[in-house]
């Protein structure tokens, strides 16, 4: 024994100590800021989800008939998406109406796409349906 008392610690093992619980701090903020940012990408695109399906539905009710010779086999439009919507960046609907089975077919097909994002990130969600 070297007669001296051990009453506490030092210098180095605080240093160390402040070390350790500041990379796992650092390493606890990276992992919320990701799950925070998918949360958000998730909730984007569910919001996109809804409106298409919605606009869809709609759509579809308005144009009953199928495919007939005066309709053109395929029919794009590009609309507006209702507001108010918490979608992020440019916002771009299109409907797109198409007569899979020929033009003397009652059967339809309905594709509603919706953009959206800022300009160096774009995102799509689209919703088809088969209408008479």
């Amino acid at each position: 024994m070297n007669g001296k008392p051990n009453n506490g610690f030092t210098t180095v093992e605080i240093l160390l100590t402040l070390f350790v619980g500041a990379l796992l701090l650092g390493g606890g903020y990276q992992l919320y800021s990701i799950v925070k940012k998918s949360s958000t990408d998730s909730r984007n695109q569910t919001d996109a989800s809804n409106i298409a399906y919605e606009q869809l539905r709609n759509y579809s009710e308005g144009t009953a008939g199928g495919c007939v010779p005066s309709v053109a086999s395929e029919e794009t439009i590009t609309a507006n998406i209702p507001q108010p919507t918490t979608l992020p960046g440019i916002l771009l609907m299109k409907v797109k109406r198409t007569c899979p089975f020929g033009n003397n077919d009652e059967i339809s097909l309905i594709t509603v796409s919706i953009t959206y994002g800022e300009s160096g990130a774009r995102y799509e969600v689209s919703h088809a349906l088969y209408t008479r």
